[in-house]
């Protein structure tokens, strides 16, 4: 949409909630959303990064941050495009915050270049979100202020022109739901295998060279990160590597999210070799960490050095 032609103002996408705090909070606020049966399916908070300058809000000042570094988020993108940033405040006050009425993405949103986007609108682009859509039905908004926790509901209704029958609804929501698990868990694995890489960079002998070859091969460096504005998906190539298994997972179940119906007999079987593809990964991993690392510790141990262990990573989603 050029950013000369009138348009009227549309309400922020998503499930809007307002909330008030009577004073500032001590601690991080967090706002998430969980289903029917108390699972979390999208959480925020106040610590979440932001862009600073908002480019929303202060184009200039954010066009500063990009010819300093031409790679930062956005930078990509005519900075008359994005929509001032959802944030949970923390501040004293009402605010308002909108859902996105999708999962929590993996490792965050793929960043797009700008010549991707489609649709965009000035000053109302949102990032898009490379997660699948929330299913319709009941779900509960937790804010958590302080330490002290408080909730309403949230009710998603299908568009009342889905015609799609109800079991095979159920079937698209299932298969969604269960492959961005499986890429969630494969993506942590990375996580945890890369941070064993690295902790053995100052690690000196041969077993611990070819050890950590093995994990390179199984955890390379990530390609993930940044804001998206445009397709959403993954790369889904033939890697046996964590994070390639964990973006074919990614690439199967965004392709099934363009309308409601049930997944076709092509997108099923794209998710069964992504399903196979991440059985290969996560045996890979799992010899490495288990019969691979105790065979290296053993040699360690006879020669009288420390063994090595798999350091603790918190998933950053």
């Amino acid at each position: 949409m050029s950013a000369g032609l009138p348009a009227g103002e549309n309400p922020p996408p998503g499930g809007i909630i307002d909330y008030y705090l009577p004073a500032d909070a001590q601690g991080p606020v967090t706002l998430e959303i969980l289903d029917a049966s108390g699972k979390l399916v999208r959480s925020y908070a106040s610590s979440d990064p932001v862009l600073t300058p908002d480019p929303a809000v202060d184009p200039a000042g954010y066009n500063a941050v990009c010819q300093r570094n031409p790679s930062a988020p956005d930078c990509a993108l005519p900075l008359y495009w994005p929509a001032p940033q959802m944030i949970v405040s923390p501040k004293a006050g009402v605010h308002r915050f909108s859902w996105d009425l999708h999962y929590d993405p993996v490792g965050g949103p793929v960043e797009q270049s700008g010549e991707e986007a489609q649709g965009a609108v000035p000053h109302r682009t949102h990032p898009v979100v490379n997660a699948p859509w929330a299913p319709a039905g009941s779900y509960t908004v937790r804010l958590t202020v302080d330490g002290k926790s408080y909730t309403q509901p949230l009710t998603l209704r299908l568009d009342p022109r889905v015609k799609t029958a109800a079991a095979d609804l159920a079937r698209l929501a299932t298969l969604s739901r269960e492959l961005h698990d499986a890429a969630k868990a494969t993506h942590a694995d990375y996580l945890q295998a890369h941070a064993l890489a690295s902790s053995l960079a100052n690690e000196q002998g041969a077993d611990v060279a070819a050890f950590r070859a093995q994990l390179d091969s199984v955890a390379p460096q990530a390609t993930r990160g940044g804001r998206g504005f445009g397709r959403r998906g993954g790369a889904a190539g033939t890697s046996l590597s964590l994070e390639a298994a964990s973006n074919a997972l990614t690439a199967a179940v965004m392709a099934m999210q363009e309308a409601d119906v049930a997944p076709t007999a092509s997108q099923v079987a794209t998710a069964d070799r992504a399903r196979a593809q991440a059985r290969a990964a996560e045996a890979r991993w799992n010899a490495l960490r288990t019969s691979g690392l105790s065979r290296l510790n053993a040699k360690r141990r006879s020669a009288g050095q420390q063994p090595i262990v798999i350091p603790d990573v918190k998933s950053p989603e």
